[in-house]
């Protein structure tokens, strides 16, 4: 069960990894940097979770 859970969750990180690089081409970002790893940012703008998120919605 461990596996096939591991399995899936590798086929998510899959797919949220190729959006991020077909959102990141598309909106013409140099740099796609996760939240977690910024120590300040004011800049909600150019976050792109909402536009990840709906590609994720419509693909899977």
């Amino acid at each position: 069960m461990r596996g096939r859970f591991e399995d899936e969750q590798m086929k998510v990180k899959v797919l949220i990894s190729q959006i991020i690089n077909k959102v990141a081409i598309e909106g013409g970002y140099d740099y796609i940097i996760r939240r977690e790893n910024l120590a300040y940012a004011v800049d909600n703008e150019n976050d792109i979770s909402t536009k990840v998120l709906e590609q994720a919605h419509k693909n899977y």
